[in-house]
Formats: C-alpha cells, sequence, structure tokens
C-alpha cells in the first residue's frame, strides 16, 4: 500500500484514513450532544433533518468496522503509531511557528528601539533649533535697528520693537501694512525704481540712505538694507528690512563739514598774500635776494601752493557734502575737455617723462553736463596716473561709446604705475585716504580727488570703477549717461 511522509517519517493512507475518520466521528458525537439539547425547542422540519443527521451518526461506527475489517492487523497497529506521528508533528511546527514568533518579536522590538532612538534624536535636534529661533527671535527683538520681514508683495509679516522706537509706529500698528507706508518721505522716483529693480529683479542686497518720517511728523536720516531671502528654485520667499537711525551721525559729519567749509574759507585769505607776495619776490630782479633766499621763498612759494591745493580740495568736498553746490549743465564736448587737460598737464609728464596715448571716437555726441565738473573728472584721473607712475612709464586714456555699455560715454584711463595693494582696494573712493605703496614714493597729495570724482560722477547718475595690481599698474573706468546731468540751484562751484 502506498505510503505518504509526515515530518519526514512514512505512514500507510489506511493508517492515515482511521485516524481522519476518528477526528469525523469524534466531532459528529460532539455536534449530536449539542443538538439533543436543542431538540424540545424545534419544529417538526427541524426534528427529521436532525434523525437523519442522528442516523448517519449512528451508521459511521458500523464503516470503521467495515473499514478496520479491510485493512490489515498490522496496518491498524500502525494508526497509534501514526497518531502520534501527527501529534509529533504538530507540536514540532507549533515550535518552528513559535521560534518564528520569537525571531519576529524581537526584530520588532530591535525595530521599536531604533525608531524610538530616532524620534529621541529628532526630538533633541527640534528643541535645540526651537531654543535657537528663540535667542535669535530675543536678538532681534531687542535689537536697536528697525528691522521688518515682509512677503514677496512688500507686506509687512514681522515687525521689532526696534521699529517702534525709530519710526513711533508699534508691531502691531504695521503688521499687515505695505512696507514704509506708513513712515515713507517723499524721494525721488529714481531712487525707487533703483531699489525694486535691484531687490525684485536683480534679487540682489539693497544699501542706501534715504529720509524717513515718524509718526510724530519728525523727518529723520536713515541708512537702510533689504535683503532678498531665496528658495531653493530661486524665486524669493520675502524681504528683510533693517534701517538704522543715522540722524546724529549725519548732523556731527555735517556740523564738520560746516567747521572745514569755514576754516577753509578762513585759511585761503592769508595764504592768497602769502602767495602773492613770494610772487612778487619772485619777479623782484634786484641783487637784494641772494641764491638761497631765493631757494628759500621757491620753496615757501610750492609748499604755500600745496596748501591752496588742499583748502581747495576741502572746499570742494564740503560744498558737495552740504548740498550747495551748483550745477550748470551745457552742451560740452568731452574729446576738446581731455585735450585741454592733457595739454595743461604737459609739464609735468615731461618732467616724469610720462607718454601720454589717447585714442577717440568719431561719433562723440555732444553731452548736457557741466564743463567745471567733467574737467575735474579728467584732471584728477590723469593727473594721478601720471603723478603714480614711474618714470618713463605710459598713460593712454580711451574715449568712447561702447556696444555693452549702451547710451554711455566710457572714460578709461590706463597706466603702467605703481598699482593699488589688494587690501586697501575698497578704500580708494574714501576722504582723505592714500594707499601705502604711493605714500612712501611721495609725501604729497590730500587724498580726497578721487572722492570728489566719485561724488560727481554719481551726481551724473554715472558709474565709476577700476582695475589694478600692485606693481603693474591701474585702469579707471568712468560711465556717463549721454542723457547728461540735471541742473540744480547752489550758492556755490567747485573751485
Amino acid at each position: 500500500m502506498e505510503k505518504l511522509k509526515i515530518n519526514n517519517k512514512k505512514i500507510s493512507a489506511s493508517s492515515l484514513l482511521i485516524i481522519v475518520l476518528f477526528f469525523i466521528f469524534l466531532t459528529e458525537f460532539l455536534i449530536m450532544m449539542f443538538v439533543l439539547k436543542l431538540y424540545p425547542f424545534l419544529g417538526p422540519i427541524e426534528h427529521a433533518l436532525i434523525n437523519g443527521t442522528l442516523l448517519i451518526i449512528i451508521t459511521t461506527p458500523f464503516f470503521y468496522f467495515l473499514i478496520f475489517k479491510v485493512i490489515t492487523k498490522k496496518e491498524r497497529e500502525e494508526v497509534p503509531k501514526a497518531l502520534n506521528r501527527i501529534i509529533d508533528g504538530v507540536v514540532y511546527s507549533n515550535k518552528e511557528a513559535e521560534s518564528k514568533v520569537e525571531e519576529q518579536t524581537k526584530n520588532l522590538i530591535y525595530q521599536k528601539n531604533v525608531i524610538l532612538q530616532e524620534l529621541k534624536e529628532e526630538k533633541k535636534r527640534t528643541d535645540r533649533i526651537t531654543k535657537d529661533l528663540q535667542k535669535f527671535k530675543l536678538a532681534v527683538d531687542g535689537a536697536s535697528d528697525h528691522i521688518v520681514i515682509t512677503n514677496p508683495g512688500g507686506i509687512i509679516i514681522y515687525a521689532n520693537r526696534g521699529a517702534e522706537r525709530i519710526t513711533g509706529y508699534s508691531p502691531e500698528e504695521v503688521m499687515g501694512t505695505k512696507a514704509g507706508h506708513l513712515w515713507q518721505y517723499p524721494m525721488d522716483k529714481e531712487f525707487y525704481q533703483e531699489l525694486w529693480e535691484t531687490i525684485k529683479v536683480k534679487k540682489n542686497v539693497f544699501h542706501g540712505e534715504l529720509k524717513n518720517r515718524r509718526k510724530n511728523g519728525e523727518v529723520y536720516d536713515a541708512l537702510v538694507t533689504i535683503s532678498p531671502v531665496l528658495d531653493d528654485s530661486g524665486e524669493i520667499l520675502f524681504f528683510v528690512g533693517i534701517e538704522r537711525d543715522i540722524t546724529t551721525i549725519k548732523e556731527i559729519d555735517r556740523a564738520k563739514t560746516e567747521f572745514v567749509s569755514l576754516a577753509s574759507h578762513q585759511l585761503r585769505t592769508p595764504l592768497s598774500s602769502i602767495n602773492w607776495y613770494t610772487e612778487i619776490l619772485q619777479t623782484d630782479k634786484s641783487e637784494n635776494l641772494n641764491d638761497n633766499q631765493k631757494k628759500f621763498i621757491q620753496e615757501i612759494c610750492d609748499a604755500n601752493k600745496r596748501m591752496i591745493e588742499l583748502v581747495n580740495a576741502l572746499l570742494n568736498v564740503s560744498r558737495i557734502e552740504m548740498g550747495i553746490l551748483a550745477v550748470e549743465p551745457k552742451e560740452v564736448d568731452f574729446k576738446e575737455i581731455a585735450k585741454s587737460v592733457i595739454k595743461e598737464l604737459k609739464v609735468q609728464s615731461k618732467e616724469r617723462k610720462i607718454k601720454i596715448e589717447t585714442e577717440y571716437d568719431k561719433n562723440l555726441p555732444l553731452v548736457n553736463a557741466d564743463p567745471k565738473l567733467v574737467r575735474i573728472i579728467f584732471q584728477n584721473l590723469l593727473s594721478n596716473s601720471i603723478k603714480y607712475t614711474p618714470e618713463n612709464g605710459k598713460v593712454s586714456l580711451r574715449l568712447g561709446l561702447e556696444e555693452k555699455f549702451s547710451e554711455h560715454i566710457l572714460i578709461k584711463v590706463s597706466d603702467d604705475g605703481y598699482g593699488i595693494p589688494e587690501h586697501q582696494k575698497e578704500k580708494i573712493f574714501t576722504k582723505l585716504f592714500r594707499a601705502d605703496n604711493v605714500k612712501e614714493r611721495d609725501t604729497e597729495g590730500t587724498g580726497l580727488g578721487l572722492y570728489i570724482v566719485k561724488s560727481i560722477v554719481d551726481s551724473f547718475q554715472g558709474k565709476i570703477w577700476f582695475d589694478s595690481e600692485e606693481g603693474k599698474g591701474t585702469t579707471f573706468y568712468v560711465l556717463i549717461p549721454t542723457s547728461g546731468m540735471k541742473r540744480r540751484e547752489g550758492s556755490k562751484e567747485l573751485i
């Protein structure tokens, strides 16, 4: 008879059949006991069905008897053994299942511990960020500067207490309003156009000075920095505006400028007298003065001229800063002014054996500009190049129109002189600044020329910048709009 394998042990089919029938009979017996308890409560049809079922259950043992007659004695003896093997197989399967459950439980516990550890680390990180943000908020709230944050449309979504200290408006009053709407003081249209183009179109940081009005109506000077904050795709999330009240600083600066102006005016009279008397002595044809005396008079004359140049430069600076400089534009030819300045500097360039090369575009337009201011630009740039270039050096002037600088005249002055030290380049346009490498070679100089040039160029709405390498030379670039300068009323002109 064919054998079956259970738990890797062979069992005959007849033995397996006896076992199955045994379990069926046991099940039927249990069902019969349950049904007999319900018998009194059921109807006729249910009684008939139950009677049939009971008949099947009662006759089942006879089938078992017949089966036992059919199978051999040996096979009957195998029934208990087979039953034991099945039980052993069930026990083994149960143990294997328990082992797998235990292993899965350990894995789940490990995963749970890992997740809990990650959650703890995340909580620590979140707590640390929260504390840092709280510190940042406390720092911003306590800052003396006026700080606001706006959405991309310029609507204020945050304002610190510094805003209230400076403008007089509480954070609650400014929230939801357009930035600057409450404290704005009318400025030139060009100023706001430049501001929005810088922060919204170019997405760069804007720095500038402007006037604002406090809640009580008082006007104050402010230094403003507005920074766009971008997302990963380069889109603007919000703007951060920082404003500092510089009214006191401006007042001190104005007082200093007024003092310099007054002192310079007072100095001009005695310096002019000294200059006049020394010129008289130098023109004396008599023999009353010996050679040494004539030499001393020449030194006095030279020193006096340097003093007059310094006083004039200080007066020019004070007039620019005080806003009393008159600008009277008219049609000027930049090429003719440049040629005139080069002619004035001819003696100086010959003394130092400096070669001056020039290049002018043929189609240079006439520009509405103040000729005195244009002359000062050429004088300072060219005289500096000659002064700070070693003997036998070269200075070149290029004057023309460039495609990449449309609607602008480009002034380009280059030399192969001393150059500007890298660490001092950012100071080159500040007042009274002279680079260390030129101070060692030439002690004369006011340090005001480039400051004045930049102030004039800015009044043109132009631009000035430079390239320089120490020991190899410097190139200055000036862009002047062909639209020219605007007329401005003032009580003084540059000297």
